[in-house]
């Protein structure tokens, strides 16, 4: 694993992971390390510390260190500060490239700086806009996101990247989203070779499991029915069919989704402010919100979500 160490005034005053990378490129940034326990963090501090005295290192400065699976560090180098955490907060930083091919961005859509409602907090630091061009894997800039503790700055990165619409060429932004998602990564269970053991290349997307699916198929159908209409629909995701039955109720509408393989119903409360014509889908299931891109496509909906793209086939039933 790789661990930078923040200097301020010769003392060390924070870590960041940054073991995810792929051609050399740090990809995903952590403040503090999430996996290292307090009898490490304090022996990686006291040698930071001890090369800055070492090294005349006095004011601010990054320290990188290599941690060996037996937890022993070896120092790496030094660079300017990077970015740094403030109290008790964790920090995420992605960093976006550019695909192989470079292009012209024709609709360019980042997220919003500032605080959500949930409290974590949102800032973009980009380097182009709508109607650049870049070259071949072009650095694009970074999304950074802070919150109390992992799970809160985890959780907006992810939502922060669903609804980040970029039409014109492509990103990573799949590979992170689906990086971000892995069951290994959430588990901080990652080393330098993480990404090309669990996304091979070139990445071409994942494929959402069934749970998805369904949520998904409910979506799709609330959003087939928005100007009115039938509300009972057959939906296909992949190889699921589902069918998925409406009844209004207030400002929310429930969903019975029953998936053909199984007769198993699942039973969900939908609400959302998505109208006919809008690229994001914000919406609330069972009071959980779910972030999607969408497109209509004949017979149904081509979206996004997590690093997937799928066509949702949608048509109404008697």
């Amino acid at each position: 694993r790789y661990i930078d160490v923040q200097m301020r005034g010769g003392a060390a005053v924070s870590d960041t992971e940054v073991t995810v990378r792929q051609a050399g490129r740090v990809l995903i940034y952590e403040s503090p390390c999430p996996v290292l326990m307090v009898q490490q963090r304090a022996v990686l501090y006291g040698l930071a510390e001890a090369v800055a005295r070492k090294t005349g290192v006095t004011g601010g400065a990054t320290l990188h260190f290599r941690a060996a699976p037996d937890w022993t560090f070896e120092f790496l180098g030094a660079s300017e500060p990077s970015f740094c955490r403030e109290g008790e907060e964790t920090v995420m930083l992605t960093a976006l490239y550019g695909g192989p091919k470079g292009g012209r961005l024709t609709r360019f859509d980042p997220p919003e700086d500032g605080r959500r409602a949930d409290g974590t907090h949102v800032k973009t630091e980009l380097s182009v806009a709508k109607g650049s061009d870049f070259g071949p894997d072009a650095f694009m800039g970074h999304i950074i996101t802070r919150g109390e503790d992992r799970g809160e700055a985890l959780r907006a990165m992810k939502y922060a990247l669903d609804g980040f619409v970029i039409d014109g060429a492509d990103t990573n932004i799949a590979l992170l989203s689906a990086i971000l998602s892995e069951d290994r990564f959430e588990r901080g269970d990652i080393n330098a070779n993480y990404v090309n053991e669990e996304f091979p290349q070139p990445f071409a997307g994942v494929t959402l499991g069934k749970g998805h699916c369904r949520h998904i198929a409910a979506v799709c159908t609330f959003m087939a029915n928005r100007d009115g209409g039938p509300l009972r629909y057959a939906v296909t995701a992949y190889e699921h069919a589902f069918t998925a039955e409406l009844t209004p109720q207030g400002n929310t509408m429930l969903a019975a989704v029953d998936e053909d393989s199984d007769k198993a119903t699942v039973e969900v409360e939908l609400k959302s402010d998505w109208q006919p014509g809008d690229r994001v889908v914000r919406v609330y299931i069972d009071d959980r919100l779910m972030i999607m891109q969408v497109k209509t496509i004949s017979g149904g909906f081509a979206i996004y979500y997590r690093g997937a793209n799928l066509d949702v086939r949608v048509s109404p039933q008697k």
